[in-house]
């Protein structure tokens, strides 16, 4: 790992931003899984929706709170009258009623301390009541650490232990000199272990909720399906992400649990003051790897190295796998001189060979880091800015590390207005697309046919820019908004058909004067989404197209290989729907993965297709395993004559590319005869 870079590629770098889909910290056995029924209580994603939210878990807390006050009244009322000892029931019961107001969440452990606090002063203004103090304080801890994270748990723990063990002894002293007959004689000591233990118990509960990504510890309110960090007015709107917790292939939490993590560590922060320190970690050149040792030996590499990762860091840091090949790492207490020498750390760990298959398998990772600070103050300008970070390590020469600096900041500034005005348009619907032919070859140059047309997102921003969709379409990506994006996309395709006509046709039909079939390019979250095949289906229905008249292409370059994208693809097949791989021969989809894929096309990548006419060794090769797997080949970045002729002397079934056609509105579709 070499040392620290700085601005020189930052800039370079920073529009390369990859799409990061997921996740962090592992579930952790804390002895309470075994009682019955614990994690269905606590867990809201595992019931669907039926567990505790943080709404309910306040109001929880204030019945609780409120429940200690009303009972310790009557004991006031019959053991004394002193004024004192009512001002400390009144200040638990407003501590206790605060909880019911969901935007004062952050200031659980604020209650807790004031409700030590009326303890206190009704042990000191009623010496006879001290049991009752002892019972507040006991309870107090045990309901409030249950909704505090980590350290902030503990810290009330100690206070409320330490403040009955200091009073017991205050007490015992000034017993003679109050008129009292005896001190408390133990029952502080016993409430100061009794503290300790119910939060060591709301503590460890705390810890389990955390690591599972559940919402009711937050140091947030709740709001539909949105939540706001605790940081006052200013604070920062994040989506929720959806999906499940956990990454199918390395079992780590997903990104959706990152974003949950950082903002309770954001919250923590706020009340208790500290550091929080975001590593963001790639593998570099894993294609390489994935081609040298086949896909299932590289995948059986990312999880020794998740598995190393989380074996290395504490329980209480969040680890999360966010990309194909990129896993974070969420390390509170840490500042700026301490993370380098976590970085050697965790590279050197990462970077140490390992036996995979009777193989030994070596990688390097670059590193990006990012410390909150008033810039980086929301989940997701924090891991933009790691990720900024961690490209420019890779930009740099790979093996490197670079740490976010304000040389970053205007990047991060134009990305958060794209994200802005990018949400708006997919929730407008202001999207637009263009079409791009994708020409059948035939022997005859003059009986070439325009077969289908690909459709393409472009989007223009308020201002008149137009962002490059390679740029806006990993964006929504990473904000969630992908499939909506996705839909928005498919509808104009499908609506395309329609204005043509003969939405019934077979695509196969050569009577037919347009182009036969449209294309649209699939996102991640829509090849995840289980329920996407069915809207498909709905959709070709409710327009009355045939599926043959629809094909969707999948990129080699993003494409993750899990069972819930093979079941989307081939639940698209048995509709009829034609499915492609895009960009093949980049990336780390390789010929293995591809043969049990249930495709009917092979998009060759441009970087290929170069070659064409000067060397067709790579292009026939593929082209060849396509005949013996029964796939269409079809040359991408076709713009060359030389390149054309090559593809179709080859005997490539495709073409596409400037030469044969740009990007253009869909009211100027190519006409079908195109020889």
């Amino acid at each position: 790992m070499n040392a620290k870079v700085t601005n020189a590629a930052v800039q370079a770098s920073a529009d390369a931003l990859e799409e990061l889909p997921v996740q962090a910290g592992s579930p952790v056995a804390t002895g309470f899984d075994a009682i019955p029924g614990f994690a269905e209580l606590v867990s809201h994603e595992a019931t669907g929706g039926q567990g505790l939210g943080t709404r309910d878990a306040t109001r929880y807390e204030a019945l609780a709170l409120g429940a200690m006050a009303g009972a310790s009244m009557p004991a006031v009322w019959i053991s004394h009258g002193r004024p004192t000892a009512w001002v400390a029931v009144a200040a638990l019961a407003v501590t206790a009623a605060s909880a019911l107001h969901p935007r004062l969440s952050a200031g659980t452990f604020g209650r807790g301390c004031a409700a030590l606090t009326a303890a206190a002063l009704l042990a000191v203004s009623a010496p006879d009541l001290a049991t009752v103090a002892a019972l507040w304080s006991v309870v107090v801890v045990g309901v409030l650490t249950t909704r505090l994270p980590g350290d902030t748990g503990w810290l009330l723990t100690a206070a409320g232990g330490g403040m009955l063990a200091m009073l017991e002894t205050v007490l015992s002293l000034m017993a003679e000199p109050l008129g009292v007959s005896a001190g408390p004689s133990g029952v502080l000591l016993a409430g100061a272990a009794g503290t300790i233990g119910a939060g060591t118990v709301g503590s460890a509960v705390a810890h389990r909720l955390a690591l599972g990504g559940t919402g009711w510890t937050l140091d947030a309110g709740f709001d539909g399906d949105r939540m706001w960090s605790g940081a006052g007015t200013s604070a920062a709107v994040v989506p929720v992400a959806g999906g499940p917790s956990t990454d199918p292939l390395t079992g780590m939490a997903t990104r959706g649990v990152l974003l949950r993590g950082i903002t309770r560590a954001l919250a923590r922060v706020d009340v208790i003051g500290g550091r929080v320190a975001l590593f963001v970690l790639d593998v570099d050149r894993f294609d390489v790897v994935a081609q040298k040792h086949g896909d299932k030996r590289a995948n059986e590499v990312l999880r020794h190295l998740a598995r190393r990762l989380r074996a290395a860091m504490p329980a209480e840091d969040v680890v999360a796998r966010v990309g194909p090949t990129t896993f974070a790492v969420l390390v509170e207490g840490v500042g700026p001189d301490g993370c380098e020498s976590m970085v050697h750390r965790m590279a050197a760990l990462l970077e140490e060979e390992m036996l995979v298959g009777g193989a030994l398998v070596s990688v390097t990772c670059s590193v990006g880091t990012a410390i909150a600070d008033a810039d980086l103050a929301s989940p997701e300008r924090l891991l933009r800015a790691a990720s900024t970070a961690m490209h420019a390590a890779q930009t740099a020469g790979r093996g490197r590390w670079v740490h976010h600096d304000p040389a970053m900041a205007a990047h991060d500034a134009t990305r958060e207005g794209i994200e802005d005005d990018l949400r708006a348009a997919v929730a407008d619907g202001d999207i637009d697309i263009a079409v791009q032919g994708i020409v059948d070859l035939a022997a005859d140059p003059s009986s070439d046919r325009t077969g289908g047309v690909e459709v393409l997102a472009r989007w223009t921003r308020p201002d008149g820019t137009t962002v490059p969709p390679q740029h806006f379409v990993a964006v929504a990506e990473e904000l969630g908004i992908g499939s909506r994006l996705g839909e928005i996309v498919l509808d104009r395709a499908l609506d395309l058909l329609v204005q043509w006509g003969a939405t019934d046709v077979p695509a196969d039909d050569e009577a037919s004067t347009g182009p036969r079939y449209v294309a649209v390019n699939l996102s991640r979250s829509q090849l995840e989404d289980p329920g996407f095949a069915r809207a498909v289906a709905d959709r070709l229905a409710a327009r009355g197209v045939a599926p043959s008249r629809l094909s969707v292409e999948v990129s080699a370059v993003t494409f993750v290989d899990t069972d819930q994208a093979r079941r989307t693809l081939g639940m698209l097949r048995s509709l009829g729907v034609g499915v492609a791989v895009d960009d093949f021969g980049r990336g780390s989809l390789g010929l293995l993965a591809l043969r049990q894929l249930p495709v009917d096309t092979v998009k060759v990548d441009r970087q290929v297709t170069m070659d064409l006419g000067r060397d067709d060794t790579v292009a026939a090769t593929v082209l060849t395993l396509c005949r013996a797997m029964g796939r269409r080949c079809v040359a991408e970045g076709v713009e060359s004559t030389s390149q054309l002729e090559a593809a179709r002397r080859l005997g490539m079934d495709g073409a596409q590319g400037f030469l044969l056609g740009r990007p253009m509105p869909p009211a100027a579709t190519p006409p079908r005869h195109v020889g």
